[in-house]
């Protein structure tokens, strides 16, 4: 029993990352095996991902009540005549893949607050190292997230409000609605849109705000009114400094900074520091520089799809340094590649 209980578990996470494209290649070759099992298997597969998404219709429970959520979610898809003949065990591996939804939805964290007799749900969207993922929020409006960012809204979002709470770096498009703004909130800076495509980028370490608008106009301003808010147009970047508590404001080409939500890494004359920080958010690696130099160079290189070893080939032959990669067999360690100069 035990040995069922766990093997649905695992193959509900194996399900949800194969749906949301965040399999590895251990996971689908187990996906396959277990396909190939028998078609009971097959008919559950293709049940799971005929249903359109499956992560929104969760969000919009309205409370934390595990019985109320599980009935109106199998009203929902009709899984009550699915549970009597599917067996327990794989509506186990169901109900796991809609709790966890996989490696795109890491975690949905509740936290729950009394507002007028109702209980607020919170749900948080993350994404780990290395991984990217897209998701459609209430209002249809569509959102990716870049490698360890996360991103949180309410229940009451598209109702009472469109506010979204990031960290990290995400690509937002837009549904348009005037009478109900979408901001988003990222350390001190207010980004109001009635409907528009832009980036957005809030790094923690530096305390830095970067936001590149690709379509229509956007208004920024500060919590504490540390400048005036100001109206971005397509094509400008905005960088908020909130050590000096500056705002600066230039003409950019934006698919250099947008071009990652497609798989694509742009480096043009980019200096190697910033290179760096990048490949190892993008690659989930460690990258130790031995060689403080090395941090003079500059980089200009389109990325796509290129495995570590060809990325620091093509970074020896361009920018003339030496490199070495410490492959990790243990999941939880990045592999490391030190750098250095010739």
């Amino acid at each position: 029993m035990e040995e069922n209980i766990n093997k649905s578990i695992y193959i509900g996470k194996v399900i949800g990352n194969y749906i949301t494209g965040k399999e590895t290649k251990a996971e689908k070759e187990y996906l396959e095996s277990w396909l190939e099992e028998n078609s009971k298997n097959k008919k559950l597969f293709e049940n799971l991902r005929s249903e359109n998404n499956l992560a929104n219709k969760v969000e919009q429970i309205d409370s934390f009540d595990a019985e109320d959520a599980w009935r109106k979610y199998t009203k929902r898809i009709d899984l009550q005549k699915k549970i009597r003949r599917l067996g327990w065990w794989r509506v186990a591996a169901v109900i796991f893949f809609i709790i966890g939804i996989g490696g795109i939805i890491s975690n949905f964290l509740y936290f729950s607050s009394e507002i007028s007799n109702h209980k607020l749900l919170v749900t948080t969207v993350q994404t780990e190292k290395g991984q990217t993922s897209k998701v459609i929020l209430p209002d249809s409006s569509v959102v990716w997230l870049n490698s360890a960012t996360k991103l949180t809204y309410a229940s009451d979002f598209s109702i009472e409000n469109r506010n979204v709470t990031l960290s990290g770096e995400a690509y937002f498009d837009i549904v348009r609605n005037e009478k109900n703004p979408f901001i988003v909130l990222c350390k001190d800076i207010n980004i109001r849109v009635l409907g528009t495509e832009f980036n957005v980028c809030s790094e923690c370490k530096n305390n830095k705000v970067d936001v590149i608008l690709d379509k229509g106009s956007i208004e920024l301003s500060h919590m504490e009114n540390k400048f005036q808010s100001f109206l971005l147009k397509p094509g400008e970047r905005a960088v908020f400094n909130g050590a000096q508590n500056t705002m600066t404001v230039s003409k950019v080409t934006s698919t250099k900074y947008t071009s990652w939500k497609d798989g694509v890494l742009i480096f043009e004359n980019d200096p190697m520091g910033d290179v760096i920080k990048k490949l190892e958010n993008w690659y989930d690696i460690t990258i130790d520089v031995q060689d403080s130099k090395v941090y003079n160079l500059i980089f200009n290189a389109t990325i796509i799809d290129e495995s570590i070893e060809d990325l620091f080939e093509l970074m020896k032959y361009s920018c003339d340094i030496n490199y070495k990669i410490y492959y990790s067999r243990n999941p939880k360690v990045a592999t490391k590649v030190t750098v250095s100069l010739n």
